[in-house]
Parts: C-alpha cells; sequence; structure tokens
C-alpha cells in the first residue's frame, strides 16, 4: 500500500547508496547527482520536501542505483551494493508480498481464517484439494464459527470432469465421485449452526484452479498431472493490496462465474439425494445425454437398398419403415441397445450399443447393432439439438446384409414411445396410405413434412433451408466425388493406370462408394476428427469382403492454375483391395459438386491415353511414379 511519503522516505535512502558507492574521483555532491539524474539541483531540492517531486524521481533513482553496480530488490524494499550490503528503506507500511510455500496449510492462512467472515472455496474434492486443512477443522471446528459466509463449489460427482481428474491421478475412474460424495455427507452432518452458513453447489466445469478466498487473504494452486494440488505449490497474497487488484479481481471473478452456472446441493435435504446416487461404473462423455434417450422409439427410415448382383439396381423402395428401438443399460452402466424389424434386411433382432467414436459433441447420437450371427450390421446416426430429446430427431443409417450381399443407407427419424419393447412391433408402410388417414398415428408422429423428408420429396432435415437453424453437428464434407488412386505395371509403363472411383457422402457421413462397372457397391461412414476425414467403407459381396479405410488432409490444397478445383490429399490405411489399392497408397478425393452420384461412372485410364492428359496435371504429377515417396504430397 503507498503511503503519502512513499517518494520522500525513499529518496534519502538512495542518496545514502550514492554515497556510498559514488564510482567517480569527484565528490558526491547534490549537483553531481542531479546532473546524473537528468533535473536540476532546484528540482532535488524540491523533492526532499514534496512527495509528488520524489516519487516521480523514483525510476530515475533505481537506474542509477544499477549505474552505481546496486541493485533494488522489490520484495525487501531495499537497495544493494556489489558487496551484497543493505540499504533498507523505511517507508513505514511496505509494499505487500506474495508469498509461495509447498503445501495448502501455513500460519497466514490458519490467522486469517481465524478473523475472515467470509470464506470462497473452489476444489474438486477437499483431500485433494486441502486435505490438511479440513483436518485442521476437524480437529477445532471452533474455526468454522466466526465465519459468517461459506461457498463452498465441489465437482459434481457425475461429472466427465471428475472421471478425468480421478484418471490424471492415476486413480480408479469412480476415486472422485466416493471423494465427493463423503465431502458432502460431512457437509450434511455438520452442527446446524455451521451449516446455517454455508452453501455448496456442484460445478461440471474443468478444474483448472484450487482456490481459497478469505478478507484479507487469498490462496490458490494449480491442479497438475499425477500431483494432488494441496501438496503442490500454494500462492498467497493480500487481495487488497494495490499491487495484486488485477489478479485479485480476476480469481473472484472465475470463482463467481462457475457459482452461477453450478447446481445447488440442499443441506437439508441432501441426506435422500445421496442415497440415489451411486457410483458409475462407466462414464462415457455423453452420459447426461444418452440418459433421455433410456426407453422405447419407433425409428422410421427410407427403405433404400441394393441388390447384391449389381450396383445399377440400387433404389428406394416405395414403402417407409417403421422399427422398434430400446436403449437401456446393462448391469456395469453401459448403454445398449436393440432393435427388431419385420423386413428380410433386419431378418432377426439386432443387439448393439451406443457409441462415441472419440467425438465430444452432446449433439450426436450414434448407434451400432448387429445379429447374433454378426452377418447383419446397422448403424444409426441422428442429430440431437442441445443435448435435448426432440418430439422427432432427424438421422440417417447405413446396413450390410452380409448373407444376401444387400446393403443400403438412407434417412432415419427417431421418435420416442410410451410403451413398452414387447407391446410394440414393426412395420412396413406406405407413405400414400399415411397421408389419406388424417386419425393415423404414424401421421401423428412424423408430420406431413416427416414423410417428405423419409420419401425423398424435400430438401434432407439435415440441411435446414432456415439460417436461424443449428447446424453445426452437419458433416463438412458432402456432395458428390471422385477418388483418385494409381496402379504401376512394374513389366509395362503403359499399363499404368489411374483409377477414379466415384464416393458419395451425406450431411449426416453415411457413404456410398462404387470402383467398378457393374461391381459390388460399398456403404461406409465418413467422420472428422482432429483435422482429418476418415471414410470406412464395406462392399455387399457375400462372396468376397472387401472394406477400406481412407485418411485424408481436410485442409482444401487447390492447385495454383486450377483454383476452383478444391482436392483432399490423403492415404488408403487399410483395405483388401490390396492389388488395386495397397495399403499406403496415395489417393486424392476431388469434390464434384455439379455432379450427381447415381450418374456418374467409375473408369480406369492408362498412362499413355490421350483421356489420361485430361486428367488435371496436379492429380498426374502427385500420383504418378515421378513422386513415389510422400514427400512434398500434402503441400
Amino acid at each position: 500500500m503507498k503511503t503519502k511519503t512513499e517518494g520522500i522516505k525513499f529518496l534519502p535512502t538512495a542518496l545514502d547508496f550514492f554515497e556510498g558507492n559514488w564510482d567517480s574521483d569527484e565528490k558526491c555532491t547534490q549537483k553531481k547527482i542531479s546532473e546524473r539524474l537528468g533535473v536540476s539541483s532546484s528540482y532535488l531540492s524540491k523533492a526532499k520536501q514534496d512527495n509528488d517531486y520524489a516519487r516521480n524521481l523514483k525510476r530515475n533513482l533505481i537506474a542509477l542505483v544499477k549505474e552505481l553496480g546496486g541493485t533494488y530488490c522489490f520484495d525487501e524494499n531495499a537497495f544493494f551494493d556489489g558487496n551484497n550490503n543493505s540499504y533498507p528503506v523505511d517507508e513505514g507500511e511496505t509494499p505487500k508480498k506474495i508469498h509461495v510455500q509447498k503445501g495448502v496449510v501455513s500460519p497466514l492462512l490458519l490467522e486469517e481464517l481465524s478473523r475472515t467472515n467470509n470464506l470462497y472455496l473452489l476444489m474438486t474434492w477437499t483431500s485433494e484439494s486441502c486435505g490438511q486443512l479440513i483436518r485442521k477443522f476437524e480437529e477445532n471446528p471452533k474455526l468454522f464459527l466466526g465465519i459468517k459466509n461459506v461457498k463452498l463449489l465441489l465437482l459434481h460427482p457425475n461429472s466427465i470432469c471428475a472421471k478425468m481428474r480421478s484418471r490424471e491421478l492415476s486413480e480408479k475412474e469412480t476415486k472422485g465421485f466416493g471423494q465427493i460424495i463423503e465431502d458432502l455427507e460431512k457437509c450434511v452432518r455438520l452442527p446446524k449452526r455451521i451449516k446455517n452458513n454455508i452453501e455448496v453447489k456442484l460445478y461440471r466445469e474443468l478444474p483448472n484452479i484450487r482456490l481459497i478466498l478469505c478478507d484479507d487473504l487469498y490462496s490458490y494452486g494449480h491442479y497438475l498431472n499425477n500431483n494432488e494440488s494441496s501438496l503442490g505449490h500454494q500462492i498467497m497474497f493480500d487481495p487488497k493490496s494495490d499491487n495484486h487488484k488485477s489478479m485479485a479481481k480476476e480469481l473472484r471473478r472465475h470463482f463467481f462465474n462457475i457459482w452461477k452456472n453450478a447446481e445447488t446441493f440442499d443441506l437439508e435435504s441432501g441426506g435422500k439425494i445421496l442415497e440415489q446416487w451411486k457410483a458409475p461404473s462407466y462414464q462415457g462423455y455423453n452420459k447426461e445425454v444418452y440418459d433421455q434417450f433410456i426407453g422405447c422409439h419407433k425409428i422410421y427410415y427410407a427403405q433404400m437398398e441394393s441388390d447384391s448382383s449389381h450396383i445399377e439396381y440400387h433404389k428406394t423402395l416405395a414403402t417407409i419403415g417403421c422399427g422398434i428401438l430400446e436403449i437401456y443399460k446393462n448391469k456395469s452402466g453401459e448403454f445398449k441397445c436393440r432393435f427388431k424389424h419385420e423386413d428380410t434386411t433386419f431378418s432377426e433382432t439386432m443387439y448393439g450399443k451406443l457409441i462415441h467414436e472419440g467425438l465430444d459433441n452432446k449433439n450426436i447420437l450414434i448407434l451400432e447393432l448387429k445379429n447374433k450371427s454378426k452377418e447383419q450390421y446397422l448403424k444409426m446416426y441422428f442429430n440431437i439439438r442441445n443435448g435435448k430429446k426432440g418430439n422427432l430427431d432427424s438421422g440417417s443409417y447405413t446396413f450390410i446384409h452380409g448373407n444376401s450381399g444387400k446393403i443400403g443407407n438412407g434417412r432415419a427419424l427417431l421418435c420416442p414411445s410410451t410403451k413398452d419393447y414387447e407391446a410394440l412391433y414393426p412395420e412396413n408402410l406406405q407413405a400414400s396410405q399415411i397421408l389419406m388417414d388424417k386419425k393415423n398415428k404414424h401421421l401423428h408422429n412424423l408430420g406431413i413434412e416427416g414423410i417428405a423428408y423419409l420419401s425423398n420429396k424435400k430438401n434432407s432435415l439435415l440441411i435446414p433451408e432456415s439460417p436461424k437453424e443449428n447446424v453445426n453437428h452437419r458433416m463438412d464434407f458432402s456432395g458428390t466425388f471422385k477418388l483418385y488412386s494409381f496402379r504401376k505395371n512394374n513389366s509395362d509403363s503403359s499399363q499404368h493406370k489411374i483409377s477414379i472411383a466415384v464416393l458419395e457422402i451425406l450431411s449426416s457421413g453415411s457413404v456410398r462408394f462404387k470402383n467398378r462397372i457393374g461391381g459390388f457397391e460399398c456403404v461406409g461412414w465418413a467422420n472428422k476428427k482432429q483435422g482429418n476425414l476418415y471414410i470406412r467403407i464395406k462392399n455387399s459381396n457375400k462372396n468376397v469382403s472387401r472394406s477400406a479405410l481412407f485418411i485424408f488432409k481436410t485442409g482444401i490444397n487447390p492447385h495454383p492454375t486450377e483454383k476452383k478445383l478444391p482436392y483432399f490429399y490423403g492415404a488408403s490405411v487399410s483395405t483388401t483391395w490390396s492389388k488395386e489399392m495397397p495399403v499406403g497408397a496415395k489417393v486424392i478425393l476431388e469434390h464434384c459438386p455439379k455432379k450427381k452420384y447415381d450418374d456418374t461412372t467409375p473408369i480406369k485410364i492408362n498412362s499413355d491415353s490421350k483421356d489420361f492428359l485430361k486428367i488435371p496435371e496436379c492429380i498426374r504429377e502427385k500420383l504418378s511414379d515421378k513422386n513415389e515417396n510422400y514427400v512434398g504430397f500434402f503441400e
């Protein structure tokens, strides 16, 4: 804290230092000092009498001390010469220091707790954040009696942050849950006269720092990997000191921002709530979202399938399928599901689970199911607005039927049902018949827009026309693409080929793929993760199974002479088409916004043909044997 005579008391100490450490043969006089300070002698005389004049000289005085081989220590509030002799400044009240120590308990903190009226605590759980301090309170409960207002912020025991912090400490993932429950139980059992002064809230934010805020002392520590906060270094300072007001304001704002959004825990009725909370043996990123979907649902989907013999038979049927889905938790707390449908495509009940695929997004619900023989594979994707279950959530599906060779993908809608799974039966529906009967239960569920969506007579609900709609969940890379790859013929260079396959990515992430005329079409899934685009595909041939995984760099890299054509450079990292496209093969994805998947034909072009020269030069150069390695490929 600055005093009214701060500058006047600082100046004489500096003059004493100059007299004892002058670096000239000439005598140290006021005139010589004034010249070195860059002021007049009369100004220096006024500074000895006037604090404002003296305070303006402070920076110059410290600079001259350094010229004379000395230093000024702010914490000690003293000058030191080259022999480490001290020249302390007597300013009455010196600036407050920042104290750093190992461990959370200190005499300074205990003294402050004995006199503060307000105490604000932000922590994960007490044993990790301030276990030593809590033991002091347990040994001497009277410490609490003088504190009129206590605000305690603990991690919510069922939050993903409690799980992740437990993992960071190399503990079981349920460690935080158990410790926080124990803390809350202790709070519930506190004497009423103490409990009346305490407010407890549970937060789900990322724990960055641990805070202990008193009236005249702030203490904070960090949550480091594999290190309990209470055992690490603690930083303490006076929040009212002019030197620390800005930092104190930031920490206080941090506390109350979290407090504002946290969930209140009632200490009076909290005991009953604690009995209901069970330690989660499984904790997924989307647990809070998945909980809403436990129960039965009707899944309406556009029946779209392909015969195993030829890709040209891929078609949309006239019917809308209505399957029955149940989402439930098993004894381990995992989210499981089962699905039934009378269509021969899904000839038996399928079982699966809710998956996440590394996405931490509350707006996505993904289900993966297989039948008992694992010949049928179904994957469904739904867009959940703002993490809340709606009356009708839009999405899509892909399926592969191993026995018949049928594959398919298309649009789907998720509609919750209040009935039990066993009481519901799957159906095949005619869109025209539904629309004719205004009392039809399916019309009530779907509405005209839902039927139009499934019948493909309206733009997909996944790409809403209104700019107000939330479209953050959409696949950024949707549309028709050409996939270029190079096949080398070691015996005849004229037979080198560039293969051009055709690929379609829906906005939901569903994929269709074809790489030869009369071949077996593939379906699959695309998702963007950590700056890359992953595309997985599988064919419909029941006799020879083919699959592949491509990874593309998602930055658009247009060739300088062809800036209108966006290309995505990548590699084939897993494939059973080893002869045509071996693992490690370079591949290029070209976006074709004006082309339609069904009207585009896959082709293979020999390197000595005229058509070869029609391929963009940048693609020919990057895929040909002129560049056999990956150096510069992604640039």
